[in-house]
């Protein structure tokens, strides 16, 4: 088999790499959504929550508190039972994650590893899968000079450690496989990028690379949504914070706010009032 793989010319691999991983996408974005609807059908989420360009928006919360949900739902993974999504005054109809991509919204999801990465192919190719697109000659073969340009360089930005951008992400650390992750999508033409757990599970070094590329987004005019567990983080990172409980806002502080602190954004989380 792998014999008969070495045979296909290289243009002819990336496109039936290509085809293999559109395939997956579609079938994994169906039974996603399927599997939800009656689960968000049962489960009234009521949520409002103002974004801003130039900050970071910081989501905290105890285990059940329905982020991670949240973020699905607007990123089209997830069904949603009622609600409306908005970007620059206009509603957007979001069904699927292609149409949150298409919208300028990326997800780097929580789940690094099912559902983030492919495990099977190399750096380049998990780069490159959200912008082949755009680097098409005559429509279908791709441009690979300018690809491995762009991949090259944000093995630089991001201080990906491998020997090179045809290793397979699967032999790489936790930590470097996350911010190829985060690679794919910083080269996306997003406006909103939402980070769930983005340092879970990653070194202190890895860390303050992601807390790097996440203000490089901010000053570069972009919208960063964090979702975290970790009060620590969701304190040093946050502009604001938005405090969930069983899919509800529980409490919204800005950093100015004399709420802005441990103890009272844990006590939100409990399902406290926080004082005005």
């Amino acid at each position: 088999m792998l014999s008969s793989w070495k045979k296909i010319p290289q243009i002819k691999r990336h496109a039936i790499v290509g085809a293999i991983i559109c395939l997956g996408m579609l079938i994994y974005s169906f039974f996603a959504v399927d599997s939800v609807l009656d689960f968000m059908s049962r489960t009234v989420i009521m949520m409002l929550f103002a974004s801003a360009l130039n900050i970071i928006l910081g989501f905290g919360g105890l285990v059940g508190a329905q982020r991670t949900e949240l973020m699905e739902g607007i990123f089209g993974i997830r069904g949603i039972a009622s609600g409306e999504i908005y970007m620059h005054g206009k509603k957007l109809k979001i069904k699927h994650p292609i149409d949150a991509m298409n919208a300028g919204i990326g997800l780097i999801t929580e789940d690094r590893r099912g559902n983030g990465i492919f495990g099977c192919l190399s750096i380049k190719d998990n780069v490159g899968v959200s912008i082949y697109n755009k680097y098409l000659k005559a429509g279908f073969v791709l441009d690979h000079k300018k690809m491995n340009k762009v991949v090259d360089d944000s093995i630089k930005k991001l201080s990906i450690k491998t020997p090179s951008m045809n290793e397979h992400i699967s032999n790489l650390s936790g930590g470097n496989q996350q911010k190829v992750v985060i690679g794919k999508w910083v080269n996306t033409d997003a406006e909103i990028f939402i980070f769930d757990e983005p340092t879970r599970g990653i070194d202190v070094g890895a860390k303050v690379e992601v807390y790097n590329v996440m203000n490089s987004l901010v000053k570069q005019g972009k919208c960063v949504i964090m979702v975290s567990s970790e009060m620590p983080e969701i304190l040093g990172m946050s502009d604001r914070v938005i405090v969930m409980r069983g899919g509800e806002v529980m409490a919204e502080v800005d950093r100015d706010s004399e709420h802005f602190n441990q103890e009272d954004l844990m006590k939100a989380a409990w399902g406290g009032k926080l004082d005005d």
